[in-house]
């Protein structure tokens, strides 16, 4: 599979410093919620690792959380084994770095790959995030390739943090966000990647479940550093990056109502929405 011809402009020009400081991570309780639907935690590998992809692994939030899930609740002798898919070189060693400051686990293994590995890559899980950025619709031919990875009976899982605008703030702060995005490019907010799984006979009916409640805290920096790592802001040059950066400043700064210092936290509220299917 050539990942980068396949992934859209637009996600081609991540800043991991920027996802790393900024990007929120994932609650136990979304990775539980994952588990229980996928059978990640009961499945038989026959006294082999348990193979699972983490695809767009980024610079690995979702793999340490995923790896301590993993570590603390399987009673699995053998192991697991987790494929963290990443496109894009900067993000990788990110990860690579990332992951090993963490204490070390035997029973949990990791293997950073930049594409899908060929046949030689079967697994029975495949978690996904930030598909919806990598995936130009409506070419299909991802589905093809998730399909051919995923053993009979395997299970794709899709996971995203999105804001809650039930708050007003946040309301606002998402018109702002929509701005920089060009008419149909793609993002999990328009719902078209749903298509993906419509009429077609590889994977059952997609589920869905929804986990509310997470709040991501950091100081202005972070939060300014959230919004520049999106694909759509990103790929921007750099001149004009430094201006969406004031105005993303400018807009938290506004929302308290005395002057904060830079130590100062804010805080973002996010729902997490799971989706999962499985291979027919």
């Amino acid at each position: 599979m050539d990942t980068i011809g396949h992934l859209h402009p637009s996600a081609k020009s991540w800043d991991a410093e920027k996802y790393e400081s900024g990007r929120p991570s994932y609650s136990t309780e979304a990775v539980t919620v994952i588990a229980r639907n996928t059978n990640l935690l009961s499945f038989s590998s026959f006294g082999k690792r348990k193979v699972l992809v983490d695809l767009g692994a980024g610079t690995g939030k979702l793999t340490r959380v995923l790896g301590d899930f993993l570590a603390q609740n399987s009673n699995d002798k053998a192991g697991y084994k987790i494929v963290a898919v990443e496109p894009v070189q900067e993000m990788r060693d990110k990860l690579a770095d990332i992951w090993a400051t963490r204490c070390d686990d035997n029973s949990i293994e990791l293997e950073i790959m930049e594409g899908s590995g060929g046949d030689e890559l079967i697994c029975k899980h495949i978690f996904a995030k930030s598909i919806a950025e990598q995936i130009p619709l409506p070419d299909k031919s991802v589905d093809t390739v998730i399909h051919r990875v995923l053993i009979p009976g395997g299970y794709l899982g899709l996971i995203w943090n999105v804001r809650d605008d039930s708050f007003p703030l946040i309301a606002q702060l998402d018109d702002l966000i929509g701005s920089y995005y060009v008419l149909n490019e793609p993002r999990y907010a328009t719902m078209q990647w749903k298509r993906v799984f419509e009429d077609q006979l590889l994977f059952s009916p997609l589920q869905e479940q929804k986990v509310q409640g997470y709040v991501q805290k950091g100081t202005l920096q972070m939060m300014v550093d959230r919004f520049l790592s999106l694909s759509a802001i990103g790929s921007r040059p750099e001149s004009e990056k430094t201006q969406i950066a004031g105005r993303f400043s400018s807009f938290f700064l506004s929302s308290k109502a005395e002057s904060p210092d830079e130590t100062e936290l804010y805080e973002i509220p996010y729902k997490t929405m799971i989706y999962w299917t499985r291979k027919l």
